[in-house]
């Protein structure tokens, strides 16, 4: 058996009129509890759902006791004791606990306990009973036969408090209160009106130790005692079970109005939605024609500026290699030009030679026509002068040739530039021709680019537009979803509520036949 130490004598008292109310599966695990219940045991309700409900069990209840409590529920039937509980912080509290079996279609689903403030004399009586046990002590309580007048006493009294508790049996019991007690003065007579009694209350639980433990009374009043204490707390537990259902009801019909209200509310928005949906669905379409329209004069633009670019490429390679051969030319115009120029620096040193001889031959003449003036006696070096004269007309001769061979090359390479020139000019002409074609098809391309860009801006525009319209679409969409989902999320809670309801009204229902049951058997 589970032990919960440490223990302490610090004692809590169940407020009068509060019940403590708790259920629990098949097994004795808690799957729900109130809120009395929580403050009782000082735990949270965290700490407690899920856990065995002998989470709360004080060491000094014997063991004994809940077996009898477990044996006495599987049964099918309620059981009812004087229990001492232990709080979280070692403390305890006396309870006077009725637990009842939940049943649906016949069958045990759960546990129900409902515990209210004990009478203090039967504390008292429970402690003691319960250190006996635990002490292993015979249990010898004096069942003797009281005397007649008392015993005619207790009865009347009993039967007083039988009629006020079941108005049903209101006349029966006040006719045995009122007369017939008083006829049976006898000991058998007596026997037979306990009998009487005890057919008459319903049979809740009159369990020998319950006796012990709620009166001090002989076996057979200790067990009418029983009877009636045991019927009170069952029709306790019955009114504890309709007031839970009559308050998870209006709990269900304030939130079933609420969920419903709020249902009604997002159905209007979604009516709006979906109509925002509808007019952005309809402008999407009209943006997609048109994006469709200038999608294919796009193309069309496009097929055409590549079919230009391709015969621009074409002009430009016939350019290419226009400007190439004009490259050529240019090259063979430069050698040419070159070569004049060589020959040029050649003339002009011939000159420079030539203007050598000039002075030279000033020289000599002079010195000729000085010798001449001499004559005779210095006709050898005239003669020397003459030599000389007639060598540097010679160099002279040598000189002019050598200027006619440079000035035929020149005039030849000049006439070689020239024509190389003109077919210069014609093959520029050409590429002329030819660069200003490709400039009027790079003009009609540039055009035709600037159309496809007008319609690209147009077209990017429009799918602005339509990311626009997608994303109001979407943020709609996105909100019917939530708002489905909410719709939904609240019919599922509408269906668990009514299925709890269901429940709740079934076992309402199994529990009204067991006591009509029992009290009308």
């Amino acid at each position: 058996m589970r032990v919960n130490l440490p223990v302490t004598n610090e004692e809590m008292k169940v407020p009068a009129g509060r019940k403590i109310i708790s259920v629990t599966d098949t097994e004795g695990i808690i799957t729900d509890c109130n809120d009395i219940f929580i403050e009782m045991s000082g735990f949270s309700r965290e700490e407690l759902i899920g856990q065995n409900h002998n989470i709360i069990r004080h060491p000094d209840m014997p063991p004994e006791a809940f077996a009898l409590m477990w044996d006495t529920l599987k049964q099918g039937k309620p059981f009812m004791a004087i229990v001492k509980n232990r709080r979280k912080n070692g403390g305890f509290y006396w309870v006077d606990a009725f637990v009842s079996p939940i049943m649906v279609d016949g069958k045990i689903v759960a546990y129900e306990s409902v515990r209210v403030q004990p009478d203090p004399a039967d504390v008292a009586r429970a402690d003691a009973l319960y250190k006996k046990i635990n002490a292993k002590k015979r249990l010898t309580p004096l069942f003797k036969i009281p005397k007649v007048s008392t015993n005619i006493f207790i009865l009347s009294a009993l039967a007083s408090a039988v009629s006020a508790a079941f108005l049903p049996l209101a006349s029966a019991a006040v006719a045995i209160g009122g007369g017939a007690l008083a006829m049976y003065i006898k000991e058998k007579e007596q026997t037979s009106v306990y009998k009487e009694l005890k057919a008459i209350l319903p049979s809740v639980y009159a369990h020998p130790v319950g006796i012990l433990t709620y009166t001090d009374d002989d076996i057979n009043l200790g067990a009418l005692r029983l009877e009636l204490k045991a019927a009170q707390a069952y029709v306790r537990t019955i009114f504890s079970r309709v007031d839970q259902a009559i308050g998870f009801v209006k709990d269900i019909s304030h939130k079933s109005f609420e969920l419903s209200d709020q249902t009604s509310k997002d159905m209007g928005v979604q009516s709006e939605r979906t109509s925002s949906i509808a007019e952005s669905t309809a402008s999407m379409s009209q943006n997609l024609d048109l994006l469709q329209t200038n999608v294919v004069s796009t193309a069309n633009f496009a097929l055409e500026a590549n079919t230009m670019a391709e015969d621009t490429a074409k002009l430009a390679i016939d350019s290419k290699d226009a400007l190439n051969r004009i490259n050529e030319s240019s090259v063979k115009i430069e050698e040419s030009v070159s070569e004049v120029s060589i020959q040029a620096q050649k003339i002009d040193s011939m000159l420079e030679s030539i203007k050598d001889i000039a002075k030279k031959t000033n020289l000599l003449a002079l010195n000729a026509a000085i010798e001449a003036a001499r004559a005779g006696e210095l006709g050898r070096g005239f003669a020397v002068v003459a030599d000389e004269v007639h060598a540097l007309s010679r160099k002279t001769d040598s000189y002019a040739q050598e200027i006619n061979d440079v000035v035929q090359t020149l005039v030849t390479n000049s006439k070689s530039a020239v024509d190389m020139s003109k077919k210069g000019r014609e093959i520029a002409n050409e590429g002329a021709d030819k660069v200003t074609a490709s400039a009027d098809l790079l003009n009609r391309i540039c055009n035709n680019i600037k159309e496809i860009s007008e319609m690209t801006n147009s077209m990017a525009e429009t799918l602005r537009l339509q990311t626009d319209n997608a994303q109001t679409i979407k943020e709609d969409v996105a909100e019917v979803s939530s708002l489905s989902e909410d719709c939904s999320e609240r019919s599922r809670q509408s269906n668990s509520s009514i299925s709890r309801l269901q429940i709740i009204t079934k076992n309402l229902g199994d529990m009204l036949l067991r006591f009509e049951h029992d009290y009308y058997k």
